[in-house]
């Protein structure tokens, strides 16, 4: 067994998920800003740019960082496994754990296609304006006296019926979409942990990115239950409740080595590197199959997210050589 003087405390990890995991809160708590609807829907671009860094910041540490140390770890352990062939394998490894999520959450809300919150997002926004048009339309029916654009008793009370309907629909998406995070948030909440565990400084990088693109993953739950039921605190709840997986998931960790009385410094060499490699693949899939997509969706000329990405890995890049530096 080998001394990690470089690993945080369980403690210190449990807190840093925490962190990461209630950073939902924000985005949860926007539809209580009182923001109008219209400039919301206008103003993408600032997602586009949180979840590229998001992406780019993941991408970088795990490909760059968490990667070499897996081989590093591997090379130190007494395996007669080859250390490039098991970096790669548990790579893999955490790749398929996401997909595994995925999986689950396809099979049990029954869409066709795994989880992706671009889709849920683009829902969103697409009820949203559809929405706002109605409620003109019909604004404008009741408050205009020329008879061609008057409305009758039955097409008010066919728009009542549309609008109930619209808000249905509002309301099971951000239902289905609180679910889907939640179980979406689960090995993230386990990769934060693990990785504090493993090494401090790589442990604070990931908590910062995950909890820059937790930011619109509630404001995606928050916003559509909102909009609903017109209900800020049943908005925020829910939003808030999706995010409650990750430091849930940290703290079951947690608490198993706690409960067999297992210390960072009883991890070989060889347990390091597993847990380097697998958060490696779990951060790279949810950065280049969740967040880049996503981002990318929204942002027509693609600008954006290649910039906001770059931008992302520079600012890793940097941070990596300052504490190499100092």
């Amino acid at each position: 067994m080998t001394d990690n003087v470089s690993g945080s405390s369980y403690e210190h990890a449990l807190l840093l998920a925490g962190i990461a995991g209630f950073s939902t809160f924000i985005g949860a708590a926007l539809p209580c800003l009182d923001i109008k609807t219209q400039k919301n829907t206008n103003k993408i671009n600032y997602l586009v740019i949180a979840l590229s860094i998001a992406a780019g910041v993941m991408a970088y540490i795990s490909l760059v960082e968490m990667m070499p140390q897996a081989v590093d770890k591997f090379k130190q352990s007494d395996s007669k496994l080859n250390p490039v062939f098991s970096q790669s394998l548990f790579f893999f490894v955490g790749i398929f754990i996401c997909i595994g999520v995925d999986f689950i959450i396809e099979h049990v809300s029954g869409n066709e296609n795994h989880f992706d919150m671009a889709d849920g997002l683009e829902n969103i926004k697409n009820e949203m304006e559809i929405s706002i048009e109605e409620a003109k339309r019909l604004e404008n029916g009741l408050t205009q006296s020329h008879p061609d654009t008057e409305i009758t008793i039955d097409e008010e009370q066919q728009n009542e019926e549309i609008g109930k309907k619209n808000k249905k629909n509002l309301k099971h998406l951000g239902l289905l979409t609180a679910f889907a995070i939640t179980f979406h948030n689960i090995p993230e909440g386990v990769a934060t942990f693990s990785s504090a565990v493993s090494d401090a400084e790589t442990g604070i990088m990931l908590t910062l990115a995950i909890a820059i693109h937790n930011i619109p993953e509630g404001l995606s739950v928050a916003f559509p239950i909102y909009f609903s039921t017109g209900n800020k605190l049943k908005a925020f709840l829910w939003g808030a409740f999706s995010g409650l997986a990750e430091p849930l998931a940290a703290l079951t960790e947690y608490l198993i080595l706690k409960i067999f009385h297992i210390t960072n410094t009883d991890f070989s060499p060889f347990t390091y590197g597993v847990i380097f490699a697998v958060v490696a693949g779990i951060m790279t899939y949810i950065s280049l199959c969740e967040l880049l997509p996503t981002s990318r969706k929204f942002d027509t000329k693609g600008n954006l997210t290649m910039g906001g990405f770059i931008a992302g890995m520079a600012i890793m890049a940097i941070s990596l050589v300052l504490l190499d530096i100092f």
